[in-house]
């Protein structure tokens, strides 16, 4: 990102066939970015998605920045800190904050991306009460220009507090 660079993405998906697993018809991320400094970023993302038989819907709305620790200059190592407040737009679904550091390193067509964040809940429909690790890491090759190919995870776990000692009893 550059200083005063505005950039609008949209990254979308279609689904085809019988037994789509995500029962979706299509999915569209629209992300906003503008770069206030060289390094520091706002990022404003909206999720929408049609389930079949239903009309697109809007699902998400992110609000974040980003701020680059270690700036990538063609191959080699970059490393930022994102932080992000999602407000669900649907009913029974609770808003969430995200923060943590995201690296990528890049030589020649391939690319690896980290992305590990801490995630909490708010609001009247939070479904957990201490913050949850989100780690997502994509691994990238460039075949041409226009077409690649790609693998992605999402990995998802609670972070529980310790109990209070007084309370294990032991069985000695």
């Amino acid at each position: 990102m550059k200083k005063g660079e505005t950039k609008i993405e949209e990254h979308g998906a279609l689904y085809t066939g019988p037994g789509e697993d995500e029962r979706l018809r299509q999915a569209h991320w629209v992300e906003l970015k503008h770069g206030f400094t060289d390094r520091f970023e706002v990022i404003v993302e909206g999720v929408f998605r049609q389930a079949v038989g239903e009309s697109i819907e809007a699902r998400l709305l992110e609000i974040g920045a980003q701020y680059e620790i270690i700036e990538r200059q063609g191959d080699g190592l970059g490393f930022a800190f994102r932080t992000f407040y999602e407000l669900a737009l649907q009913d029974h679904a609770p808003d969430e904050i995200l923060f943590g550091p995201l690296a990528k390193l890049v030589r020649g067509r391939d690319s690896a991306t980290i992305n590990t964040f801490f995630v909490g809940q708010l609001g009247s429909e939070a479904k957990i009460d201490s913050p949850e690790l989100k780690v997502n890491w994509r691994l990238k090759r460039e075949l041409t220009g226009r077409l690649l190919s790609a693998s992605r995870a999402l990995a998802r776990s609670r972070i529980s507090r310790m109990r209070d000692p007084s309370m294990i009893r032991s069985t000695a």
